[in-house]
């Protein structure tokens, strides 16, 4: 009897860290630069190497394949990478580019148009709020973080005219219960937070010599933050319990220049975390492991959901693998 016992208590922690052996792959060899999941479609945006190669790809949940919208051009003629995707309704979605500004499809990718009225020519990224989705944010390096409220035709600056350079952004999030609270990662100031929708925005977190490159809202609890920030040889993870206002690093996380970080988990945040040089990992409450299943280094994104676990590569494509963590315990994250 007690050799079952003992037995089964090693059993357990096996069968719940064990990881997926199959892996499903799609647009080999492509950069994704940039993409959006949603329960019925998926957009991606790719990163070519001359005019005329950055492309925006589509799926949609009952579809095998991948297939690039604008009759399998690229954008623009000029358009070499498209940094920014989004999907704002059934018909209408947003890409911002590389040097070219912002593109709008209002007939679900047939045809894109470029919203010349659009100040910046260099977006990063573009956000939707959950709770008012008529509000939409794309952060960029001149003009920091633009808001639009009539589904991308018009743009307005979220910080006055002096803060802008402060504001060049990689990224930003948008907090899924309030559209006036945002967070900047910005290229020189750290990250950033606003809770009037910019009027006002006050240092949050800055590490010398990092860029933070990514962050993530708890769906638990949106006061608990995460980011991660890579120089060339080092990785660093942050959590924040109170909205940014205080925050902790991680010890004793794995080797890795850390750009993307996602959460899943039914009880408790489960972090993936993705890196410029050294693949993916994960971290449950017994701790770190890599995800074997993705063995390219690179990663530009990662998505969860109930399902299965999306990651993008700069180089090859993207991997997807059965998301086994989603119900991986309620013991609650080791605390390094």
């Amino acid at each position: 009897m007690r050799f079952i016992a003992a037995l089964l208590l090693l059993l357990i922690p096996a069968f719940i860290v064990a990881q997926p052996d199959s892996t499903v792959q799609h647009l080999q060899h492509l950069v994704i630069r940039s993409y959006t999941v949603q329960t019925e479609l998926s957009l991606v945006g790719i990163k070519g190497e001359t005019p005329g190669t950055g492309l925006v790809y589509a799926k949609k949940s009952d579809e095998k394949d991948w297939k690039a919208t604008n009759d399998g051009k690229a954008l623009n003629p000029e358009v070499t990478d498209v940094q920014a995707v989004v999907i704002v309704n059934d018909s209408i979605f947003l890409a911002g580019t590389w040097k070219n500004g912002l593109y709008r499809t209002r007939d679900a990718g047939n045809s894109w148009d470029k919203l010349d009225s659009f100040p910046a020519s260099d977006i990063r990224a573009i956000r939707i709020s959950e709770s008012h989705p008529e509000h939409i944010f794309a952060a960029t390096v001149s003009h920091g973080i633009m808001r639009s409220t009539d589904l991308g035709s018009s743009w307005h600056p979220c910080s006055a005219d002096s803060l802008r350079k402060r504001l060049a952004s990689w990224s930003m999030e948008v907090d899924p219960t309030n559209p006036s609270r945002l967070y900047a990662l910005t290229y020189s100031n750290g990250i950033l937070k606003t809770t009037d929708q910019g009027k006002h925005w006050e240092p949050l977190l800055k590490h010398e010599g990092i860029m933070f490159y990514d962050m993530a809202i708890s769906n638990k609890d949106p006061n608990k933050l995460w980011a991660v920030g890579a120089n060339d040889s080092l990785g660093v993870i942050y959590t924040s319990d109170d909205q940014g206002k205080s925050w902790k690093m991680l010890a004793e996380t794995p080797a890795g220049s850390f750009n993307q970080i996602e959460l899943t988990g039914k009880w408790e945040d489960v972090l993936l975390v993705g890196s410029w040089n050294n693949g993916a990992f994960i971290h449950t409450h017994l701790g770190w492991s890599k995800l074997a299943a993705i063995t390219f280094e690179t990663i530009s994104g990662m998505h969860a959901n109930s399902a299965k676990i999306s990651i993008f590569t700069w180089g090859n494509g993207l991997y997807e693998i059965e998301n086994v963590w989603m119900d991986s315990g309620n013991i609650g994250l080791k605390n390094n």
